[in-house]
């Protein structure tokens, strides 16, 4: 089998910044050369090593972006490294800050469609009303809660996917969390605020 590999043009980020700041983006797709045919199955590891290879040969040496398809059995997946643009900033370092084990339950719990949602301010059929938050609390001292609010009190809605929404507090949980912090983003245009409080 031959896997088919190629560095994107476009810059990925600033040269010889490599490091966990959350502009960076994994996609996992089928190709669309090959749309048409069945779709195709790989393990964790083999999406890992994909992911692994396009970052060594294309984000390191060179900071752009980078595929890699035909490395499935059936070839009909692709793994794109690309950057991620939404802007994450980081708030307090004190207080009640949220914990990562919590943290991650709560993205693993929360909607992540890839289809677009409505998000009103007012309670209306068929939209999700804002503000919305899913918690976790561990024990006593832990916690983590996302939040989603609309950004500008202007704003009565706004549209976008759940994923965009998830992939935003992933971002958050990465650049932020770990670092013991709580952290926003904005998505939709910024016209939601999503956080990780």
């Amino acid at each position: 089998m031959f896997i088919n590999f190629r560095c994107l043009m476009a810059w990925l980020m600033e040269p010889s910044v490599h490091k966990d700041d959350g502009l960076c983006a994994i996609d996992i797709a089928l190709d669309e050369a090959k749309i048409a045919e069945q779709g195709d199955v790989s393990s964790n590891l083999g999406i890992s090593r994909a992911a692994k290879a396009v970052i060594d040969t294309c984000v390191s040496p060179l900071s752009r972006g980078g595929q890699q398809s035909n490395f499935t059995p059936l070839g009909n997946l692709m793994v794109t490294v690309r950057r991620y643009d939404t802007k994450v900033d980081c708030g307090t370092t004190r207080g009640n800050l949220p914990d990562v084990g919590d943290c991650t339950r709560v993205l693993q719990t929360m909607p992540a469609s890839t289809g677009t949602a409505i998000f009103h301010r007012d309670k209306r059929a068929g939209a999700v009303k804002v503000p919305w938050n899913l918690d976790i609390h561990g024990d006593q001292r832990s916690h983590c809660t996302i939040d989603l609010r609309l950004a500008r009190s202007t704003d009565n809605w706004a549209t976008t996917a759940w994923f965009e929404i998830f992939a935003a507090g992933v971002a958050i949980m990465e650049v932020c969390v770990r670092d013991g912090r709580t952290g926003t983003a904005l998505v939709a245009m910024e016209r939601l605020r999503v956080s990780l409080i």
